[in-house]
């Protein structure tokens, strides 16, 4: 994510999601599981180092079931590690219905899918008896376009937004104008760009 601190990219929450609540062994009480729909931001908010973090705000999770539903609301924050960035932790404040904000840890987990997607398995009570568990699957929304401004146009603005952040990522990808996700802002991007152009 290059340009300035803070940029933002948008994450969907991934059909495979889930939200479960229950007992895990070796406790015995039913485990209800939920589907989970929703979005978040990720941003990076410290310079590149043996631990990349991030932001994660704005997070609106929807967990759905036959006969009922739940919010999931809050943020927190999002780390890659290891000499490959082979590590990642999630941290989550979340508010679920209406009760008083928990803290989910996933503690520091193998990365299982390429970057810059995101499966992660966060527990509030590390999976032991009764816990509530956020199953997370996500990837960088397919709404990030060349709209980079968000005025709902593709014009002259993001044009400058775009040449403004060319070079390499200062981070993993995503970042701010790599409309390809290939970790570089260039001639590629440009060409996306060029070719949703709005005026």
């Amino acid at each position: 994510m290059s340009g300035a601190f803070g940029d933002s990219v948008t994450y969907e929450v991934g059909p495979t999601s889930a939200f479960l609540k229950g007992c895990f062994p070796p406790c015995m009480c039913p485990l209800a599981a939920f589907g989970l729909t929703g979005s978040f931001e990720l941003s990076p908010t410290l310079e590149p180092s043996r631990v990349t973090t991030y932001d994660v705000s704005n997070l609106v999770l929807v967990a759905t079931t036959a006969e009922t539903f739940v919010t999931l609301v809050g943020g927190g924050t999002y780390s890659i590690a290891g000499a490959k960035g082979d590590l990642q932790r999630l941290e989550l404040e979340l508010i679920v219905g209406v009760d008083e904000p928990v803290h989910f840890d996933s503690g520091w987990v193998p990365v299982e899918v390429e970057w810059p997607a995101i499966s992660i398995v966060v527990p509030m009570n590390d999976m032991t008896c009764f816990d509530q568990v956020v199953d997370l699957v996500a990837a960088p929304s397919q709404a990030i376009s060349a709209d980079l401004d968000g005025d709902g146009s593709v014009n002259g603005l993001d044009l400058g937004s775009l040449l403004s952040a060319w070079g390499s990522c200062a981070f993993p990808a995503p970042c701010f104008g790599d409309l390809d996700g290939d970790g570089q802002i260039g001639a590629s991007d440009l060409s996306i760009l060029l070719g949703a152009w709005t005026g």
